[in-house]
């Protein structure tokens, strides 16, 4: 049983934040090594024959948060979490949202908007749920070991 707010939950919740978080590791683990520059070589990584720059490995790590962050409030809300913490970086991250809906609607170049709003919503979902799921210092130290490793 683990207890948020002063309030116990536990079951397939605690088990969800536990792969939830461990995924989150996963991701932030392989995110620090992938280097970010126009000087890397990156024909290294082939996938159906075909190099995988820059975006691609971006746009697949920012997909994997949000769909694991998408699985952590499904599992919580069917199974019966009882609080969430307001941390009001929801509001922000929803005007973030629509305007970067809004934006790929009347952008030239589709594609390359769609990229750029996954890429930056991953993090941001990533974190909300973080926010959620930390909720002892043993935790909050294991994601900062991740971090620093």
């Amino acid at each position: 049983m683990r207890s948020l707010n002063g309030k116990t939950y536990g079951g397939v919740v605690a088990q969800a934040g536990y792969f939830v978080l461990g995924l989150f590791l996963c991701v932030l683990g392989l995110r620090v090594t992938h280097p970010e520059s126009t000087q890397v070589i990156t024909n290294l990584r082939f996938v159906g024959g075909q190099a995988l720059g820059n975006d691609g490995l971006s746009l697949i790590f920012s997909a994997a948060l949000i769909v694991v962050s998408l699985i952590w409030v499904v599992v919580a809300v069917c199974g019966g979490k009882e609080s969430w913490r307001i941390t009001w970086m929801e509001v922000g991250v929803g005007l973030f949202a629509m305007a970067g809906v809004v934006g790929v609607f009347f952008a030239s170049d589709k594609r390359s908007a769609i990229t750029d709003l996954v890429t930056m919503l991953g993090p941001m979902a990533a974190a909300m749920v973080l926010v959620q799921v930390l909720d002892s210092v043993r935790l909050l130290r294991l994601v900062l070991m991740v971090i620093v490793a």
